[in-house]
Parts: C-alpha cells; structure tokens; sequence
C-alpha cells in the first residue's frame, strides 16, 4: 500500500466531515464562533507582538544611547521607557 491511498482515503473522510458540518446549523454555528474567537485570539497576539518588538527596539536605541554618554532624562524623551527601566539596561550592560 503506498502513502496516496493513505492520503486520499484522509481527505475524503475530511471532505465528508466537512459536508456533515455544513448540514447541521447547531455544529455551524459553533464553528463560526470557535472561528471568531481564534480570528480574535490571532489579532491580540499581533498586537501583543507589535507591542513586544517596540519595546525591544527602543532597548536597543536606549543602549545605543547609554554608549553615547546621552543623560537618562533624554534617552526617556525619545525612547519613552520608563527611566527605571533605562538605568537597569544601563547596569545590565555596565554603563553605570
């Protein structure tokens, strides 16, 4: 036996599981809304993911700043972090 019949033997059943859902509005239904919610889950990942790689890059921008001698006060104007924040990069890579 050879890994197409496998194959087709797995779509097929997929297809007919498909045209069972589709005929049935209760199983519908459910479906759309499990779809909404992972389309919902999908975008606040992006997001969270957006957020994320922002503040990645005003770290790096803050380190560039630190090797620069640029006061603390200013690398927060630009880079919006917390000043905390900027004075604990500033220890982890040995600035202070």
């Amino acid at each position: 036996m050879n890994g197409t019949s496998n194959s087709d033997e797995f779509v097929q059943e997929i297809a007919a599981t498909i045209q069972q859902l589709k005929q049935n509005e209760e199983e519908r239904l459910n479906y759309m809304t499990f779809e909404m919610k992972l389309n919902e889950e999908r975008e606040e990942g992006r997001a969270e993911g957006r957020e994320e790689g922002e503040v990645c890059r005003a770290e790096k921008i803050a380190v560039k700043m630190l090797s620069r001698n640029t006061p603390i006060p200013e690398i927060h104007e630009i880079t919006e972090l917390p000043e905390s924040r900027i004075l604990e990069i500033a220890k982890e890579h040995n600035f202070l």
